[in-house]
């Protein structure tokens, strides 16, 4: 079971990072390197998520 606090940091760093990448790829909005830097590691800590442990 995932506690509700951490499945919501999950969501809103997930979706956060989703909307500036779509933005950046679809309507050609700018990300510098900080932004891409941190939206990779977004995605990267999503192997780390404790779902499912018990």
């Amino acid at each position: 079971m995932l506690d509700v606090s951490i499945a919501y940091a999950v969501w809103s760093g997930v979706g956060t990072a989703s909307v500036a990448a779509i933005g950046a790829t679809t309507f050609g909005e700018s990300l510098g390197r900080t932004q891409w830097l941190g939206i990779g590691l977004i995605r990267r800590s999503r192997g780390s998520w404790p779902c499912g442990a018990h």
